[in-house]
């Protein structure tokens, strides 16, 4: 498949009248615009809230090649979003007492490290998020959004990868104890494997979300399976030591641009998944250049 291939920021805006055929969205936002520069401090933001937490930080970095073309790969969804279906148990970040050493971080909250299998045939109308730190409003029109499973279905129509995975992985991200995904971070591995699965892409929350998934992330890559990871914050992903990713400054909960703009989701998603033919460094973050205006 071509390796050159046209990114347009222009392409990534809110909807106007002349978009839409209707009034322009007025969505309020829950992030202060100063929070969607590429350069802006997640980490520091985090632990003003949180002080002395600290990120994990990784050098050594886990590396798996694609072992097919992309056209011929079979692609997996793994988010941090909460993703649920309506008939499943929804997440909860407070499945038990938190530990003295979460309080002296000023956590409230311990996580859920569980996971939940979401299959490839669902109605996407049946999925619900469960996150208590996440903007859901683009969510409630279009799960697209944080969980693009419908724009993975065209990409396989388009050729422009093999298929898609028969199952897919959601977490909660908001687990401030990243041991404690382990075990689950174990299980998506076998789910994957099982699967017969050559590419992950994996969806963030918010901040401390990210460090999650680029935890399972890491987990995913040492086990033989390459992955490529969509980032809101840089300098987190960068931190725990992604394998690869792709970067730009949209707003959490809208990581895939506007609900129901079908063409930048797939813009995007095609510009992740094509970075991952140039990437050839571990750690390499690659800045997609969109933003949200």
């Amino acid at each position: 498949m071509p390796k050159e291939f046209d990114r347009k920021s222009s392409d990534s805006k809110r909807p106007t009248e002349d978009d839409t055929g209707g009034p322009p969205v007025n969505r309020p936002l829950q992030q202060s615009p100063e929070t969607l520069a590429l350069n802006y401090n997640w980490i520091g933001q985090f632990q003003s809230q949180h002080s002395d937490y600290s990120f994990v930080k990784n050098e050594e970095i886990p590396w798996t090649d694609l072992k097919v073309d992309l056209f011929e790969a079979r692609v997996a969804l793994v988010t941090t979003v909460g993703v649920h279906l309506k008939d499943q148990k929804p997440f909860s970040i407070s499945p038990g007492e938190i530990t003295p050493e979460l309080s002296q971080f000023n956590f409230r909250e311990k996580g859920d490290p569980s996971l939940r299998l979401i299959p490839a045939s669902v109605d996407v109308s049946e999925l619900w998020i469960a996150h208590p730190y996440l903007d859901v409003s683009g969510v409630e029109e279009d799960v697209n959004v944080v969980f693009p499973l419908k724009r993975l279905q065209e990409l396989e129509e388009e050729n422009v990868i093999g298929e898609i995975a028969t199952q897919h992985i959601s977490f909660m991200g908001y687990v401030p104890n990243p041991v404690d995904l382990e075990l689950s971070a174990k299980d998506a591995v076998e789910h994957l494997r099982q699967d017969q699965v050559d590419l992950v892409v994996l969806t963030p929350g918010e901040v401390l979300s990210h460090q999650s998934m680029v935890v399972i992330q890491r987990a995913i890559e040492a086990a033989g399976i390459a992955t490529i990871s969509i980032a809101l914050c840089r300098d987190v992903v960068e931190s725990v030591g992604t394998p690869r990713s792709v970067h730009y400054g949209f707003p959490f909960g809208f990581t895939l641009g506007e609900p129901n703009d079908q063409a930048v989701q797939l813009r995007i998603l095609k510009d992740t998944l094509r970075s991952l033919e140039d990437i050839d460094q571990p750690g390499t973050i690659v800045d997609l250049p969109y933003e949200w205006v």
